[in-house]
């Protein structure tokens, strides 16, 4: 895998864990530090570079400036309904959005409360 310096950098979960390992060795690095990587984005316990603090520092900043974290960049949050409801427009890296919505259904009688989340599929759906 070669660095990107022309265009928007690749989303870490867009990059395949073997080349995660291939560029983490052309980095002087562990592979095991790419499945360090991968498990912490996917744990989703992070979200960015700075938060893997199980990754040095100067790797947490090299890992910054050579891959985004999110796939997904600007979002513009409105809420509706009390805060039970909230609808998000997301920005992918080619400029097409998508929109989410968060729904929360308190609990009534014997319905536990619950949460669901509709997310649009198709970017210009």
């Amino acid at each position: 895998m070669t660095d990107h310096p022309a265009g928007p950098l690749p989303a870490i979960s867009e990059v395949a864990t073997d080349e995660l390992v291939a560029w983490f060795g052309d980095h002087g690095e562990p592979a095991y530090r790419a499945r360090q990587v991968m498990a912490g984005v996917a744990a989703g316990r992070a979200t960015d570079f700075e938060a893997l603090t199980d990754l040095p520092k100067r790797l947490r900043t090299t890992l910054s400036d050579a891959f985004r974290f999110s796939s997904i960049g600007d979002t513009h949050v409105t809420g509706t309904d009390q805060s039970l409801t909230e609808k998000a427009l997301h920005e992918l890296a080619d400029g097409q959005r998508i929109e989410s919505v968060f729904m929360r259904y308190p609990g009534r009688g014997a319905s536990a409360a619950r949460t669901t989340i509709c997310i649009s599929s198709q970017a210009g759906c």
